[in-house]
């Protein structure tokens, strides 16, 4: 599993619990592990489907603390990265929005109930 931590991409190996039904591709959540020790890897998580909210612009951003969508304001995750499929790779939101067009969000609930962008997707 690839994911950003805040300053740049990281790998890790996870054994997951259950997968949402449905996945066909879409990205999912892994909470973040629940150990404080730093030398053992959490193998036995659950996974959160993602929903795809919009495919927004980069002038929908709010800096880097929320986008507007179709469906109202989102915050953003905190540290959150953008990942780029074609490269395989996390960058800053930052480089994102100066190189890329279109941003694919999802998050984990509606805005109404909490949710929060946990994946961008640009292109």
């Amino acid at each position: 599993m690839k994911y950003w931590d805040g300053a740049k991409q990281e790998e890790s190996t996870f054994r997951v619990l259950t997968l949402p039904r449905g996945l066909g591709g879409v990205p999912t959540a892994v909470p973040r592990g629940y150990s404080t020790d730093e030398s053992i890897v959490n193998t036995s998580l659950d996974t959160l489907k993602l929903t795809l909210i919009d495919t927004v612009k980069p002038s929908a951003f709010d800096g880097s603390s929320g986008v507007r969508t179709k469906d109202g304001y989102y915050e953003l995750a905190e540290n959150i990265g953008v990942y780029v499929s074609e490269q395989n790779r996390f960058v800053s939101l930052q480089t994102a929005k100066s190189n890329y067009t279109s941003f694919r969000v999802y998050a984990n609930k509606t805005a109404e109930n909490g949710g929060k962008i946990r994946v961008i997707v640009a292109s």
